[in-house]
């Protein structure tokens, strides 16, 4: 199994760009699955709130606001949001179990239906 955490902010989400820069911030000190977990439970994703968040994880705080207000990290976040939709995806999340993709909130059905598809597909069944 390969897991790979894209980010690309939505623009309907008025903090997502906060959100988006303190979780690449968080993996550049190696706390993504930290970070990660923090932003997904936290009511507030303002620049402040995700500063916090940052330093209750411990992370390095100059060197959090030095990549935050860095200009490559955005540039980052863009790469990843051009990459997606030139791969023409749009929803997130996205799953790959072999040449299958699932698209959106999944179900323990649909994982199991898709990783038996993926077994007999191995073994040629």
């Amino acid at each position: 199994v390969h897991f790979v955490r894209l980010v690309r902010p939505l623009e309907s989400h008025a903090d997502a760009r906060h959100a988006a820069r303190a979780y690449r911030c968080a993996c550049r000190q190696q706390q993504r699955d930290a970070m990660a977990d923090a932003l997904f439970e936290a009511d507030d994703l303002s620049a402040e709130s995700c500063q916090r968040l940052a330093d209750e994880l411990g992370l390095d705080m100059d060197r959090y606001r030095a990549c935050v207000a860095d200009p490559g990290t955005d540039e980052e976040t863009e790469h990843s949001t051009r990459w997606l939709e030139d791969s023409g995806i749009d929803g997130l999340p996205v799953i790959w179990i072999q040449e299958q993709r699932l698209l959106g909130a999944q179900t323990t059905a649909s994982f199991n239906a898709a990783l038996a598809r993926a077994k007999r597909n191995r073994s040629g069944g």
